[in-house]
């Protein structure tokens, strides 16, 4: 039997997530994922940027992985499949690296509310293969950032100490 938690109680502040304006660079974005990275009070959420627009509306997520495709993909195939190759000249990678992270940012579209159970938010993530979900209050302001780390450091009390 798992034991019901609200997001609102494990969420991460919106505000102590690193988030930058759409027009900002790849290169920008790689540089607060590394230096949010390498800072022991926020390592633990570095794993990506949140986007947001003038009005600051949340557009998308870059994360590490984000750039590395961006960088090391160079095409689809007929069936869809992506090549990746170190192979990609250094002027491309220049190019890449001063692109705005818009053109590489993955959309949000999927939420959670503040009051949803932990459970849904699981079930979300995994469905969507998520490794964070943007969080909104009632009124559907976003208020935070549910971590997947988060829902892993209270399994215990989930699982009634079946996990540990």
């Amino acid at each position: 039997m798992i034991e019901k938690q609200d997001v609102k109680s494990i969420m991460t502040d919106l505000f102590e997530f690193p988030h930058i304006p759409y027009w900002f660079s790849v290169k920008q974005a790689m540089n607060l994922i590394k230096k949010t990275y390498q800072d022991p009070k926020t390592y633990h959420i570095s794993i990506g940027v949140l986007v947001f627009d003038e009005k600051y509306m949340l557009l998308g997520t870059v994360c590490l992985i984000d750039i590395l495709k961006a960088l090391f993909c160079k095409k689809k195939d007929d069936k869809g499949n992506v090549e990746y190759s170190c192979s990609i000249s250094d002027e491309d990678k220049k190019a890449i690296l001063e692109l705005p992270v818009s053109r590489i940012m993955v959309p949000v579209k999927t939420f959670i509310n503040e009051e949803d159970d932990v459970t849904k938010a699981i079930e979300l993530m995994l469905k969507n293969d998520l490794l964070f979900l943007p969080v909104l209050d009632s009124k559907k302001k976003l208020t935070g950032i549910l971590l997947l780390k988060s829902i892993l450091s209270i399994l215990p009390t989930l699982t009634k100490g079946q996990i540990k």
